[in-house]
């Protein structure tokens, strides 16, 4: 068993910047309330060791204004915020609601806006940059930060573009199955690996070394031209009694990408 720090119990908080109750992605307030209350979360309960307990707790709508086309040093047309303003963001949120690992924040961005990762030097490392191609290889995020209000982990969710988009068919339309799969993978992640990348990540196979276990089951997609993008498939899975789709986890007991514990 590892010593690393896992999620066993934590409340989901999301965050919708200029995005009321998620609604420009789909309907995430519904997908995170029956993802916490499925069984399809407790594939998780192999690497915290215990019986997971999860909710969705309040949400938070924040309005900002999105200005700055090239903040990130990136250029295109959209307004870009580097993680660090992410993390900003997410601490004056836990300042109301919390910090620590039994919080689990997920930040929804709006439309034509990007997000980039940088090292520790302040370099762009990786975006979801839709409008710059060069540096467009994220579709969602999780990742920590110690700040003024405690240890924060979180994820990030864009606005699904066509490169992230999951595979037809679809079960609640293209944007909110999107959303979802992508929701899944990263709470996923973020449960088993909140301090990435000090949990449970693969040793044990060179083509999957040091990838998390949402990442084991992430599928590459070919468009019409054959040519590989970053989108998804899903599969169908019902979630508290609901119809959703989502990609699968990997499970060891199983030995395989599973829907169920």
């Amino acid at each position: 068993m590892s010593t690393a720090k896992t999620l066993g119990k934590a409340i989901f908080n999301p965050i919708y910047v200029n995005c009321p109750g998620g609604t420009c992605q789909g309907n995430p307030q519904a997908f995170l309330f029956d993802f916490a209350k499925s069984t399809f979360i407790h594939i998780d309960d192999q690497y915290t060791g215990v019986v997971g307990s999860y909710a969705r707790g309040t949400s938070v709508n924040v309005t900002a204004k999105l200005t700055g086309v090239d903040q990130c040093g990136i250029g295109g047309t959209n307004p870009c915020l580097v993680d660090g303003t992410i993390q900003g963001l997410v601490n004056t949120v836990a300042a109301k609601l919390g910090a620590g690992y039994g919080h689990l924040y997920e930040v929804f961005l709006p439309k034509n806006v990007d997000v980039c990762l940088t090292d520790s030097h302040g370099n762009i490392t990786a975006c979801d940059s839709p409008d710059v191609a060069e540096f467009n290889v994220l579709c969602a995020y999780h990742s920590w930060a110690d700040q003024s209000k405690g240890h924060l982990v979180y994820t990030v969710q864009p606005f699904m573009s066509f490169g992230c988009n999951v595979a037809p068919p679809n079960v609640n339309g293209v944007l909110s199955d999107s959303t979802d799969t992508f929701l899944a993978h990263e709470i996923f992640e973020a449960i088993s690996d909140p301090d990435v990348p000090t949990g449970f990540v693969n040793l044990f196979s060179l083509n999957l070394f040091r990838l998390e276990n949402a990442d084991e089951c992430q599928a590459i997609v070919f468009n019409a031209n054959f040519t590989a993008v970053l989108g998804q498939f899903a599969a169908p899975v019902i979630l508290n009694g609901h119809k959703y789709k989502s990609q699968l986890n990997y499970s060891n007991k199983y030995k395989a990408c599973a829907s169920t514990p």
